[in-house]
C-alpha cells in the first residue's frame, strides 16, 4: 500500500549567509526522502532570526493564511530551531513542526541497519531532544512533585534531563565496544596488506552505484538522500590487483556539527585509506560547492595528506563537450571506468618497485600471502626455490 504524502509548507530566515535557493532545494531532496511533498516556501529576510518565533510577527501571520488555504499538514523549517520556536509556530499554526535537524535525523533513523549506525542515530537524536527539553510541552517522565521538591515542572524537567543523560552514557559506552572491534576489523585490513579505496562526497551522486559497477557487487543505490549510513566494504580485482572499496556516509550542505560528531567514527575509515575518490554529480549545476563540502569534511577528518582522485557520475546524462575538473563516468552505462581503474593503479602503484626475489620452498606460505595482495607481478619454480617478481611499496622515509 502506497503511503500517503505528507503536504509541507517550508519556512526559512535569509540572513544572507548562504544560499537560500540552493537549501531549499536541499531541503526538497531531503523532505522527499521521507515522502514530505513541500507544497509552498515562506521566505523572510532578516538580519537574525526572532528569539521566540524564529520569524517575525507578520510573516508569521502570513505562514498561518498559506498552511489553511493549502490545507498543509506540516511546517518545515531550512534550519535548526529551539523548542520554544517550535512551539510557537505549532500553536500558530495549528499543524505539527519540524526542524531541518529533525528531519536528517528521521531519515537517519530510517536508514541505519548495523548496530554501529544505531548507535550513532540513538545518540545523535538523544542529544537534539536534550537541547529542547526545556522548551518542549512533553516530557519523558511522568513523575510529579513531593514533599522536598521545587515544584512538577521543574522535577519532571530535571529527571528527563537526568533520563537522557544517562541513556546517552549507555549508549557511548555500547558505541565504544562497537568501536573497539571495528578496530580489530582495521587491523586485520591493514594486516591483508590490500590497499583501501575510500568513495566519499555528497550524498546521492552515485558512490553505491560507482562500487556496485566496479566490483559486481549489490550495495544498496537507490534515488534517495543518506541510503548508506554504514560504510560497506567490498573486494575489487583490476590490473592482476585486488583493493578494497569503502562506501562511505554522504554529506549534505549545514550538517549539524553534533551529527558530524556522531558519524565521525564510521568516517574514520577514510584515515586508513591510501587512496580517496570524491565523487560529484556531473548533471548537478552547484556540484562546484558540493565539492567544497567535500573537500571541508576530508579536512575535518585529517585526510587531506591522502591522494584523492575527483570523478564526476552521471556524464551519460551530459553534452560530452562539457568540461570538468575530473574523470566522467557514468555507474549507468560503464563509460569511464577503464579510465577511472587505470588512475587508480597509477596513483597506488606510485612509490613502488618491482624487485627479483628467489623465495625458498619451506617459506611458500609467504609467496602465497604476497599473491593473495596481489604483490607477485610473475613467478617460476626451479630448483632453488620460486623465482618471483615482485612490486613493493617504497616506505619515505622521515627526517
Amino acid at each position: 500500500m502506497k503511503i500517503a504524502t505528507v503536504r509541507a509548507v517550508a519556512v526559512v530566515v535569509d540572513r544572507g549567509d548562504y544560499s537560500i535557493e540552493r537549501s531549499l532545494g536541499e531541503l526538497k531532496a531531503l523532505a522527499e526522502t521521507t515522502e514530505i511533498d513541500i507544497i509552498s516556501e515562506v521566505v523572510q529576510q532578516r538580519a537574525s532570526e526572532n528569539p521566540a518565533s524564529y520569524i517575525g510577527t507578520g510573516k508569521l501571520e502570513e505562514l498561518c493564511v498559506t498552511v489553511s488555504e493549502l490545507d498543509a499538514d506540516l511546517v518545515l523549517v531550512d534550519d535548526e530551531i529551539s523548542a520554544a520556536q517550535m512551539n510557537k509556530i505549532s500553536e500558530s499554526t495549528g499543524v505539527e513542526v519540524k526542524d531541518r535537524t529533525g528531519l536528517i535525523l528521521e531519515i537517519f533513523a530510517r536508514h541505519a541497519d548495523t548496530s554501529e549506525g544505531k548507535l550513532q542515530v540513538e545518540i545523535a537524536q538523544l542529544k537534539y531532544r536534550l537541547t529542547r527539553l526545556a522548551g518542549s510541552r512533553t516530557s519523558l517522565s511522568r513523575l510529579g512533585g513531593g514533599i522536598g521538591t521545587r515544584g512538577p515542572g521543574e522535577t519532571k524537567l530535571e529527571t528527563d534531563r537526568r533520563t537522557i543523560r544517562n541513556r546517552i552514557i549507555n549508549l557511548e559506552k555500547k558505541l565504544k565496544r562497537v568501536n573497539d572491534r571495528r578496530q580489530v576489523t582495521s587491523k586485520r585490513r591493514k594486516k591483508s596488506g590490500l590497499p583501501i579505496i575510500s568513495f566519499v562526497g555528497y550524498t546521492n551522486v552515485g558512490k553505491s552505484s560507482l562500487i556496485n559497477a566496479l566490483s559486481g557487487s549489490d550495495l544498496a543505490a537507490k534515488n534517495l538522500l543518506f541510503v548508506t549510513l554504514d560504510p560497506a566494504v567490498r573486494t575489487f580485482k583490476f590490473e592482476n590487483k585486488k583493493a578494497l572499496l569503502v562506501d562511505t556516509v554522504g554529506f549534505v550542505e549545514r550538517l549539524p556539527v553534533h551529527l558530524v560528531e556522531a558519524f565521525k567514527s564510521t568516517l574514520s575509515i577514510m584515515n586508513e585509506s591510501d587512496l580517496i575518490i570524491k565523487v560529484s554529480d556531473a548533471t548537478d549545476a552547484d556540484w562546484r560547492n558540493r565539492l567544497e563540502i567535500t573537500d571541508k569534511l576530508i579536512a575535518d577528518m585529517g585526510a587531506t595528506d591522502i591522494e584523492q582522485i575527483s570523478v564526476f557520475n552521471k556524464c551519460d546524462l551530459l553534452n560530452n563537450d562539457i568540461q570538468l575538473p575530473g574523470i566522467k563516468v557514468s555507474a549507468a552505462t560503464g563509460e569511464g571506468l577503464e579510465r577511472l581503474c587505470r588512475e587508480m593503479a597509477k596513483r597506488l602503484n606510485a612509490g613502488r618497485v618491482k624487485m627479483k626475489l628467489t623465495i625458498p620452498f619451506e617459506k611458500t606460505e609467504e609467496f602465497h600471502r604476497m599473491m593473495s595482495k596481489g604483490d607477485i607481478v610473475s613467478y617460476e619454480y626451479t630448483e632453488g626455490g620460486i623465482e618471483t617478481v615482485v612490486e613493493v611499496e617504497m616506505k619515505k622515509q622521515k627526517y
